[in-house]
């Protein structure tokens, strides 16, 4: 008996045996959800120096023949809540910059000639530029990053070569037929034209020194947003053009960003219960529907490396 009660008691000291379970302390929900979303921001930011690039006027002279220039270019489409946390809340402040090449670029828009010739098609044109510069040294990592990051789509990236002040064109764009007119009721009255939608880029060295390099850069994206009303052919196709352009001077180790005004996209969708939602009248109880609209920005990422 006296065993047993040393043990106990030696358990009861060295151990805690016996004693009432210490109360839990209570973990503030907030406190833990600022943890998690400063561990987040930490995890998924990218400390970028981006430095204000100006709009230049055409150089006269300089040196072009025998250089050649191989132009990388890529594309990453933003959603706004990724902006600040991403590194490019700065580059994106004021009201951007509106010059001579985006109006020229804006005016090569088959989608934009065509709405001036039809008043059926609803046309959104977003034009404007918010040009940055960020060195090479950043450029490895902002594309690494990027390719990692929620609310970043890279699209295809893409490479093309000049020689003096050639003029490089890159195009990345799929047909499709639309309807542009016509009624839905009336099969034979429809007008349909086929289009080309995606990104259309031009680029061109003006000048190129020992330690910097001048470059004329235009760009558009031209997408197919759905019809009108009820979405279905026969009402008005929606177009939406994003135009981009600058002429920039920068130094042989610098990468140039173009960011474009904000777009917005909206996603339809719709559900229904198989059978019971294609029931005349009383479908409509089975069936759900709505719209999700984001906000966008697209930043072209140009690196000109000069041979």
């Amino acid at each position: 008996m006296r065993i047993a009660l040393a043990l106990s008691a030696i358990c009861a000291v060295a151990f805690g045996c016996g004693r009432p379970p210490a109360p839990a302390v209570p973990v503030a929900p907030v406190a833990t959800a600022k943890a998690a979303a400063a561990t987040l921001a930490k995890t998924n930011s990218l400390k970028l120096e981006i430095r204000p690039a100006r709009f230049v006027e055409a150089p006269v002279g300089g040196e072009l023949f025998g250089n050649q220039i191989v132009w990388e270019l890529r594309y990453a489409e933003f959603k706004e809540e990724a902006i600040e946390r991403h590194g490019f809340k700065e580059m994106f402040g004021g009201g951007g910059e509106k010059n001579a090449l985006i109006r020229e670029e804006a005016e090569k828009s088959p989608l934009v000639a065509l709405a001036r010739k039809d008043t059926n098609i609803n046309l959104t044109l977003r034009a404007g530029v918010y040009p940055g510069i960020v060195s090479v040294a950043q450029y490895s990592n902002l594309v690494s990053h990027l390719e990692k990051s929620e609310g970043v789509d890279i699209l295809m990236p893409a490479k093309v070569v000049t020689a003096g002040n050639q003029e490089g064109m890159i195009q990345v764009t799929s047909a499709a037929t639309v309807v542009v007119a016509g009624s839905s009721a009336n099969e034979g009255g429809l007008v349909t034209k086929t289009l080309d939608f995606g990104q259309t880029a031009s680029v061109r060295a003006l000048e190129v020194t020992a330690n910097s390099v001048s470059i004329e850069i235009a760009s558009r994206m031209e997408e197919f947003g759905g019809y009108a009303g009820d979405g279905k052919p026969g009402a008005s196709p929606n177009f939406d053009v994003t135009v981009v352009a600058s002429r920039v001077k920068m130094g042989r180790d610098e990468v140039l960003l173009l960011g474009s005004p904000m777009r917005m996209r909206v996603t339809k969708w719709k559900e229904k219960v198989p059978y019971l939602g294609d029931v005349p009248v009383l479908g409509r109880f089975f069936t759900k529907s709505g719209a999700e609209t984001n906000f966008y920005r697209l930043v072209m990422i140009v690196r000109p490396v000069v041979k």
